[in-house]
């Protein structure tokens, strides 16, 4: 069986990231989405995650101009032979009328001296929507499980398949999850970065997206982190609890002519998770510019 981590295959689809409008591109190649399904309504992934995740609608036909749970793949033209989606990043957190119930619209911190931890020194109380970055990363769920081996593969003479990637959605620790594959030309690319050199682009892109869809403190900034040690693999780092992705094989060397697993550690809520997948697009889009090989 033909995988990427083994040679180069034409690309089916791929990822990009729109920093002005700070959005995840999905792009997918023409031969590709006409093999994608209809997913209806009354599937049992679709009905159980509406349950779970409170979501109100789903769009299961792709070729339409709006797809997924609360129709968050929009369809936005066309590049060559790719079909484009925009997955706008939604903001978690916004400022309510009322108080902060903490200093009680005092903007300090009653015990230190310092901006108050639970309002960021607004004097607000924050308020919370988490459903539209649920719906994405179940939308995204669906789509990798199509994707990641589609049902026939795509010839032509374009580009090859960078990496794939696989997202669970789930209300639990480690909900957020997120693994796949980066293909032999990727590896090959990524390991001659400096070793432990920071790669600007995927931070930036990690910093902008959290930014986007919840509240970046100034401490946070030390908690993004996007390097390559050797392997050829992403190691990439997020705010929370030892939240990172990195290579599925610990290895200090990367292997000649090969791709390779990636997989996380606690990526426990699709703020990570999206965080990820905006830097995987960020590097995705380094690599296309760079890459000279086809």
């Amino acid at each position: 069986m033909k995988h990427i981590t083994r040679e180069d295959l034409p690309c089916w689809y791929e990822l990009s990231w729109n920093e002005e409008k700070k959005s995840i591109i999905l792009r997918l190649h023409e031969l590709f989405f006409k093999t994608l399904r209809y997913i209806p309504q009354e599937a049992p992934i679709v009905i159980g995650m509406k349950k779970e995740f409170g979501l109100q609608s789903f769009s299961g036909d792709i070729a339409t101009k709006e797809w997924g749970f609360e129709s968050v793949f929009r369809r936005n033209g066309e590049d060559g032979r790719f079909i484009l989606f925009e997955i706008p990043l939604p903001k978690i957190i916004t400022l309510s009328g009322k108080k902060c119930s903490r200093c009680q619209g005092k903007r300090e911190d009653q015990f230190y001296n310092r901006d108050c931890g639970f309002c960021d020194g607004t004097g607000k109380e924050y308020v919370y929507n988490w459903s539209a970055v649920y719906a994405i990363s179940a939308t995204f769920s669906l789509f990798s499980l199509l994707s990641r081996y589609p049902e026939i593969q795509v010839e032509h003479d374009g580009p090859p398949q960078l990496f794939t990637f696989q997202t669970i959605t789930a209300h639990d620790h480690h909900g957020g999850s997120l693994d796949g594959e980066f293909g032999v030309s990727l590896c090959s690319w990524l390991s001659k970065h400096p070793r432990d050199e920071s790669i600007p682009e995927v931070e930036r892109a990690m910093k902008i997206a959290y930014g986007q869809m919840f509240r970046l403190r100034k401490y946070d900034e030390h908690g993004f982190c996007a390097t390559q040690r050797g392997s050829g693999i992403l190691h990439a780092r997020c705010p929370g609890d030892a939240c990172e992705i990195h290579p599925g094989h610990p290895r200090s060397e990367p292997y000649e002519n090969q791709g390779d697993k990636f997989t996380c550690h606690n990526v426990d809520s699709p703020l990570q998770q999206l965080t990820f997948i905006a830097g995987l697009a960020a590097l995705h889009d380094k690599a296309r510019k760079e890459i000279k090989v086809y």
